[in-house]
Order: structure tokens, then C-alpha cells, then sequence
């Protein structure tokens, strides 16, 4: 049997209202929309070794390549909302429950830049892949 991961380190509670609109039209700066990018796909990839499925197993579900499901994961492709919506349903989730737990690792992790002294929008945001890893494994 595979080691399959945990899911119990990222809340499954949406942000607070507050906490969201707080992020004002700055949202859609290239930066912060490729943040949530990569911290979906860190989200979905964390669904599926939970439910001890294989990209490959994932794919052939969802109906797309391989290739795609890993370039989802690292946060090498936005996904389309046909294919977010069949990734749902491969891995028995629902959308809003994927969105709201990239939103608030976004929030946390902006929390620990502006901790560091650091500008929410500064530095490259593939550093929160980074920042993930350690923090929930």
C-alpha cells in the first residue's frame, strides 16, 4: 500500500469575509494571480496523494495528459474551468472547497512575508512553493 499524505494541515474552512476584502483590486496584479496558481496546484496535488492517486490516474479521469496534471501541480499552468471542474470530480472534491484552501495558504503565506518585513508582492512567487513544503511536511 502506498504512503498516502494526510490532508488534515490545510484548514478546509473558506477565508472570512474580512480577510478577503482586504485584498482589494491589487488582486489582479500578473504576481498575485500566479501565486494562487501555483498555490492551487500545491492543493490539488496534496488531494490527490491523500486519496493515494497517481497523476497518471488522475489524467486518464479528468480526460487531459499526464504532463498536464504535473505542470498543474508545479504551478506551470493555469487551469481552464472545464478541466479544474473534472480534476474536482477525479479526485471527489468540491471546486470551492480546492479555491478556498489556495486562498487562505495565500493568505498565510503572505502573512509570513509581511512578518519577515518583506512586501506581500515582493520576491518570486515559485518561493512559495518553497515556504509550503516546509511548512506542512
Amino acid at each position: 500500500m502506498p504512503n498516502c499524505s494526510s490532508f488534515d494541515s490545510v484548514p478546509s474552512h473558506p477565508l472570512p469575509k474580512a480577510a478577503a476584502a482586504t485584498q482589494g483590486c491589487g488582486a489582479n496584479k500578473p504576481s498575485q494571480r500566479y501565486l494562487l496558481t501555483i498555490l492551487l496546484g500545491l492543493v490539488i496535488r496534496r488531494h490527490r496523494e491523500a486519496r493515494c492517486l497517481t497523476q497518471e490516474q488522475v489524467a486518464e479521469i479528468a480526460g487531459c495528459h499526464t504532463s498536464y496534471i504535473s505542470a498543474i501541480e508545479n504551478g506551470r499552468s493555469e487551469l481552464s474551468i472545464r478541466i479544474f471542474d473534472r480534476l474536482c470530480k477525479a479526485l471527489a472534491v468540491s471546486a470551492h472547497l480546492l479555491y478556498a484552501q489556495a486562498e487562505i495558504l495565500e493568505q498565510q503565506y503572505r502573512q509570513t512575508l509581511s512578518g519577515n518585513g518583506q512586501s506581500q508582492d515582493s520576491g518570486n512567487p515559485l518561493a512559495a512553493q518553497g515556504w509550503y513544503w516546509r511548512q506542512f511536511n
